[in-house]
């Protein structure tokens, strides 16, 4: 994902993002890498692949960061992956862009 999504305060804001990694390498350990703008104070931002917890980060107002996290073997697919990206805590919103998943894929 190259665009901006916006995560503003309040509940039921989850954006879901499904993929796909084709031929997963599970001897390698994927990971995210994604940029976050935060602004109005703290806020918790928070990722689940497939229903694990990966990103759970608090960040406070000001600067935009790019930032990967590694991810555990066994959490991504070779199919039908979910990525849902929450904010989960604190008075701030933030924004969230330049969304990538890096995997070692089999010959």
């Amino acid at each position: 994902q190259d665009s901006v999504t916006h995560l503003p305060d309040g509940l039921n804001n989850d954006f879901t993002k499904t993929f796909d990694a084709p031929g997963l390498n599970t001897n390698t350990r994927p990971y995210v890498s994604y940029r976050v703008t935060p602004s109005g104070g703290a806020v918790t931002l928070q990722m689940d692949l497939n229903g694990t917890r990966v990103v759970d980060e608090t960040f406070q107002s000001g600067t935009s960061r790019s930032l990967d996290e590694i991810i555990d073997n066994g959490t991504a697919l070779e199919q039908d992956n979910e990525l849902v990206i929450r904010r989960q805590a604190g008075p701030g919103v933030f924004d969230v862009s330049d969304l990538i998943f890096t995997y070692s894929a089999d010959a």
